[in-house]
């Protein structure tokens, strides 16, 4: 899985056109996985929120060969 949160993070991390996802990618931690297919990432309200936005406007990017079908709360 830690393939998996490396991907992630490098995936939205070089997002030059969209700074505050790069800075909200970068204040994340990898926090584990529920099951397959399911990462947690922990991080200031203000990074999460970003993150959240970003999803909303489909901005958010999975690693290769991932979807993102949805996010929680």
């Amino acid at each position: 899985m830690e393939i998996c949160d490396s991907s992630f993070l490098a995936a939205n991390a070089k997002c030059w056109w969209a700074g505050a996802l790069a800075a909200a990618t970068a204040e994340l931690r990898y926090a584990g996985y529920v099951a397959p297919g399911v990462l947690l990432v922990a991080g200031a309200p203000r990074a999460l929120e970003t993150v959240r936005g970003a999803y909303s406007r489909s901005v958010l990017k999975p690693p290769p060969t991932y979807l993102i079908c949805g996010l929680g709360k």
